[in-house]
């Protein structure tokens, strides 16, 4: 929460002169002058200067009359004015004590402070809670299976590339062992090997049919020569 607080201060400065509020919040500059805020003019010589400062915290500060041609004149608190002036702010809430200056020292144009609000700082976004988000459950196989990944569309002509399972059981798991995954060189002589050993076969039962044709047309002939002769046809 923020105290807005009224610094009232009276002071007959030259013309073209103002005054400047610099001290250790943010909102007095943080000692850098050249973020230090203005009090504003009116008759009578009163200045004014409101503005939001931490509640219940102890802020130091100084004015600053800046003259025409820019220099500057610190004055503080104290019969010399170097000391720093200390203002108290109210705690912001109902029943707490009001924003004071303290200390005994001697304040610089007659510096007052009156509570003017409080307002609630909004938190940013790094310091806004973060919600908990509870940890996601996942899936555990049975005793015995190993996971696999889900979905593996396998290789064009059955392969299955070097490290990645073979075969897919339901819901996402093969049997353990993992079915075992060849390189793709000995993948490669296995498919050679596996064509040529269809080629053979092919061969094979292409010279068996040929055979039978022909024992079959040379029964054929002696089956016809015998009916010539009257003999009956042997093998």
């Amino acid at each position: 929460m923020e105290a807005v607080v009224l610094l009232t201060a009276k002071a007959e400065i030259a013309y073209g002169e103002d005054l400047l509020v610099c001290g250790s919040a943010p909102a007095l500059g943080s000692w850098k002058v050249a973020d230090a805020p203005a009090m504003t003019w009116s008759d009578g010589g009163r200045w004014t200067l409101q503005v939001g400062l931490p509640c219940g915290v102890i802020v130091e500060m100084k004015i600053l009359v800046r003259q025409q041609g820019g220099a500057l004149r610190w004055v503080g608190a104290g019969a010399t004015g170097e000391s720093n002036v200390l203002l108290e702010t109210s705690l912001g809430r109902g029943g707490a004590r009001a924003s004071r200056f303290i200390g005994d020292a001697l304040l610089p144009f007659a510096l007052e402070v009156a509570d003017v609000d409080v307002e609630v700082v909004p938190p940013s976004p790094a310091d806004a809670p973060q919600q908990h988000q509870p940890p996601q459950q996942v899936a555990q196989p049975p005793a015995g299976v190993v996971a696999t990944p889900l979905g593996f569309p396998g290789a064009p002509g059955g392969m299955v590339p070097y490290g990645q399972p073979m075969a897919m059981a339901p819901m996402g798991y093969a049997p353990y062992p993992p079915p075992q995954a060849y390189p793709p060189q000995q993948a490669e002589s296995a498919a050679a090997a596996m064509l040529a050993g269809a080629a053979g076969a092919a061969a094979l039962s292409a010279a068996g049919l040929a055979t039978m044709l022909s024992a079959r047309e040379r029964l054929a002939q002696r089956g016809a020569a015998a009916a010539l002769l009257g003999d009956s046809p042997g093998v």
